[in-house]
């Protein structure tokens, strides 16, 4: 599978013309031909997300259940319980997740989300997430070994929310130069623009098969499905698991 720097659209600087048009024709290439790839060169620090991700479903499941994302109020932020994002009748899916989006909270008051627009909504985080200066520590869900790290759950998984949003519209950028054979990076702008406002993150913890209590359905991490949004960008820890398909190329998808 391609592997695409894409460190030259992500700089305030401008960059050398010739190398964007190369990198956005191997991205455009890598899409079209099996539709996703290998994302380098954006300089966020996973190992610190992940394991701060992990300390979120440290509550126990009737803090879960109050911040139910499919209660109408949260607006798909919050919690996924248990098996409860089964996309089909005879599948169960034995994990559970979190949804979190921009921090309106952190602009000072300034920003508040519409409620004419549907997915604009504040973020409902759980008590493992909001101490300041916490200390989390790095449990083995999906990997990981000994240690612990310092530092606010909520702030940094914040962060990595912001910074994807920025990986997002530099991949656009990238494609745009590509499909106006290197005229313009701006083609998705108009539709990227505030985009960030109803982005989702979301965060999975995947269980082992044997949590399947259904004997008359298959367990499967994730049903087929169709994403909404221009794009989605995974990120997996050491366990792995994501597989990439398409009529010439099947792969397990490794974590780099």
């Amino acid at each position: 599978m391609e592997v695409i720097d894409i460190s030259p659209f992500l700089s305030q600087s401008e960059g050398r013309k010739e190398e964007k048009v190369e990198i956005a024709n191997r991205l455009l290439s890598a899409m079209s031909e099996i539709g996703c790839c290998y994302i380098d060169g954006h300089h966020l620090d996973f190992a610190s997300t992940l394991t701060r991700a992990r300390s979120v479903f440290d509550v126990d499941v009737e803090e879960k259940r109050k911040l139910s994302a499919q209660s109408a109020s949260n607006k798909g932020r919050g919690f996924l319980l248990f098996g409860a994002e089964s996309g089909r009748e005879d599948t169960f899916e034995p994990k559970e997740g979190f949804s979190y989006g921009y921090d309106w909270d952190g602009k000072g008051g300034a920003e508040q989300p519409s409620s004419a627009i549907e997915m604009e909504a504040r973020n409902v985080w759980p008590s493992s997430a909001i101490a300041n200066n916490s200390e989390v520590e790095k449990e083995g869900r999906g990997g990981g070994g000994g240690g612990s790290r310092q530092g606010d759950v909520r702030k940094v998984l914040d962060g990595t929310f912001s910074k994807l949003c920025d990986v997002n519209v530099a991949v656009l950028r990238c494609l745009s130069l590509a499909l106006t054979s290197g005229e313009t990076e701006s083609m998705f702008d108009h539709y990227s623009s505030g985009g960030e406002k109803i982005n989702l993150a979301r965060i999975f913890h995947y269980f082992d098969a044997s949590k399947n209590t259904s004997e008359k359905k298959r367990t499967l991490g994730s049903s087929e499905h169709t994403d909404w949004g221009s794009l989605t960008l995974i990120v997996q820890d050491e366990v792995g698991g994501l597989q990439a398909a398409s009529p010439s190329y099947y792969d397990r998808v490794k974590r780099e």
